[in-house]
This record gives C-alpha cells, structure tokens and sequence, in this order.
C-alpha cells in the first residue's frame, strides 16, 4: 500500500505534523512519500520519500505560463479576491485555485491513497478532485479551511461580513468540486473538529475519522533529571511558557497577553519564557526571558521540561503540537475552554481549564498559581498513550480500510 501526502509547507503545525505521521509510516514498514510546495532548506533535504514542487522544470514552468493565460474562471476569482483582500482582516485567507500542480509527479499516479493536509496554494480544486476521480483520498482537517470559503477559522468569518457574499460563494465552489468526488475520507485530530464537519452543511464526505497527530515521546518526554539553571529557568519562581511563531496573533491571544501582563501588577511571583519570534510590544509587570525560535526539538524537550506551565491563550484552535509536545514532557496547561483544546486538557489532571475568554478567572489563576499541582509523569504517560508514536497501528488500519473500501 503507497501512501502520498500533500502540504503545502514544511514548516507550521500541519507541516510538522504530516512530516511526524510520514516518519512514523515509514519507521512502520509503510511506503509513505511527501510533497510540499514549499522549496526544500539544506536542514529538510535529509526527510525520506520527500518531494518538492519547486524548483520547476521549464516544461511545468511553460504550462504554468499557459495555464495564467487560458483559464479565465481562477483570473476572474483572483480579481474578485483582491478587491476584497483591502476590506480584510485576518490572520489567512487563501482560494481554492492555484498555478501549482502536484498531479505531474508519477507518485501521485502510483498512489494508492492520497492522504492531503493543508493544501491551499498547493490544489487547484476544479482539476484536481477531477483528475484524482477513482482514486482514494484521506484529508487532515488541520484548521476549518476546506468546509470555509477563503477563511480558515470561524472568527475571521464572523469578522469580516463585508466579504460575507464572496466567503458563500467560495464555500459553494468547493462544495461543487469536492462532492463530486465520492472517496473523499476526513480525518479530524479531535472530538471538536467532527461535529464542525459533521455540521457544514455544505460539503459531503464518504466518512469521517477521529485520529490526532502522532508525536515522538522519544523526542518529547518528561525528564526529571533536567538541570532547570543551565536554561535560565528560576528556582523561586514559577515558570511560565509561551509559544507563538507570531506574538501578534490575534488569534492565539495576543490581545489577552497584553492586557493581563501589562494592567496588573501581581506577578512578582512568575518568569514568562516567551519562545518564538520576538516583539517590540514587551510585557511591563512580569519578567520575561526570550528563548527566540528553536527548531532543535532536543533543546524545545528542556523548555517544556524546565518550565512549571505552558499559557495557551488561544481563542480559537484545533490541536495545536505545542500543547501536545508539553504534555509528552510532563507539563501542565493553563487555556480557555475551546476547540479541540477543550477535548484534551482536564481540569486538575493535566491542566486548567478557563471558560471563554474569562480574563478575570485568567488573572486570578496565574496569580493564585502556587494553589496548583500536577504529577508531570502522570501527565506524560497518559499523553504517550493518547498521542505517541504505538498509535500509528490506528492509521494504518484506517488506510488499510480506505483503500478495501469501494
């Protein structure tokens, strides 16, 4: 059985994620390949199977020339989406129509599944879904994009009414072309993310699977052992993690942050370690120490491991890596009761749980945080069992359903 998985980066949660479920195939004896868009960096060329649509040949590079020219309907849309990017705003919006092509490399033909992650700008939705006709095709749902039009969460939705007309119409041309293929399979990483599916309205699938992301817990485990003061960690504080590619990521709480860290002055008691791009909007009642960006997973395990909690503030997600990876670690989480967040995280068990968006409650747990403890290799153990890598055996018996299957 040959697997192929399409996404369009190689970096991000999705990319991290469909990289993570592809090694685990392969370590299983599975013949899984992987195609991005997103051209290959000296540090990915050593990922196996792996394929990248760019750079293009001259002959991809001349049909890409004559596809601009002769395709009216995406010329039209990409018009239409123009006009209404200067009334937006939002973290993504992306069309379902793009110059990029997987379907020319012959693993895809090979295939047996085709297993897509987050592919906008990577399908080009009127040729694909018709070319692939007969062929069986598992789908990730990393965020609400392929049920939406051009959003890809529910809030950019609500927040951008004055698109709403090109949103529905962007929602009905994916629908066109993905409910004419009949052997589409979703996959969604949580409980939250069925009942979004199961409910769209619009879009129709031949069936819907509940499976989250496979993660290593011999890269990410709980490590007693770690020296905390070799990574600036604070032995009469409590330590606090954040981790954000954007700081300024409405979405993943900025706005929160800013207002519980900088109106209130009762933090004496905690370090903030901010890890991901830095920002000049700095935190003005808490210390802070930043870690910048780490793309060493060893180096990200003693973070998790070395800190007392990990702050994800999101106001909307699905199932972000960075809470899974701290559990596998043994730490604890403090979040709003939202999404699939809301499906993993237990109060008193592995973290606390904040009805939305409580920003008092919110305050008043990071000030009364001593009040909490957590086993961290209770909290480790039980995320290894939900979301290591033993759990593949469930996908390849999903696979090995899809592909039986008529």
């Amino acid at each position: 059985m040959k697997i192929v998985h399409l996404t369009t980066y190689y970096t991000g949660g999705a990319g991290i994620a469909a990289i993570r479920l592809h090694n685990a195939l392969l370590k299983s004896g599975v013949d899984s390949s992987i195609i991005f868009v997103q051209r290959f960096a000296n540090d990915k060329s050593s990922i196996n199977n792996a394929y990248s649509l760019q750079p293009y040949s001259k002959i991809q590079r001349f049909r890409i020339k004559l596809f601009k020219v002769f395709n009216r309907q995406k010329r039209a849309l990409e018009r239409e989406f123009r006009h209404c990017l200067k009334l937006i705003t939002a973290e993504n919006c992306t069309l379902p129509v793009t110059d990029n092509d997987p379907l020319f490399l012959d693993i895809i033909k090979d295939a047996d599944i085709i297993h897509l992650h987050w592919v906008s700008n990577m399908i080009h939705y009127p040729s694909f879904f018709k070319q692939l006709a007969g062929k069986k095709i598992a789908w990730t749902f990393h965020d609400l994009n392929p049920i939406q039009g051009i959003f890809h969460y529910r809030n950019d939705v609500i927040n951008n009414q004055a698109v709403n007309h090109f949103e529905s119409k962007m929602v009905d041309f994916k629908a066109r072309f993905q409910n004419k293929h009949c052997s589409i399979n979703v996959i969604c990483l949580n409980e939250w993310m069925y009942h979004e599916v199961l409910n769209n309205g619009k879009m129709r699938y031949k069936t819907i699977a509940v499976l989250p992301n496979i993660h290593s817990s011999e890269v990410f485990f709980n490590d007693p052992e770690l020296n905390k003061a070799d990574l600036n960690f604070s032995s009469d504080k409590i330590n606090i993690l954040i981790i954000a590619d954007n700081l300024k990521n409405e979405r993943k709480g900025a706005a929160i942050l800013k207002e519980i860290f900088n109106l209130n002055t009762r933090f004496n008691h905690l370090r903030l370690h901010v890890v991901g791009a830095e920002f000049s909007d700095s935190f003005s009642n808490i210390e802070v120490v930043y870690h910048g960006k780490i793309n060493n997973e060893d180096h990200l395990r003693k973070i998790y491991s070395g800190v007392d909690f990990l702050l994800l503030p999101s106001l909307e997600d699905n199932l972000p890596n960075v809470m899974i990876e701290a559990l596998l670690c043994g730490t604890p989480i403090i979040a709003f009761r939202i999404g699939g967040i809301a499906n993993v995280i237990k109060d008193h068990e592995n973290g606390i749980l904040i009805e939305p968006f409580n920003i008092e409650k919110l305050t008043d747990v990071l000030v009364n945080i001593n009040n909490w403890q957590f086993d961290a290799a209770s909290i480790s153990k039980n995320a290894a069992e939900s979301f290591d890598e033993r759990n593949i055996t469930k996908y390849i018996t999903l696979y090995n359903s899809i592909n039986s299957s008529l």
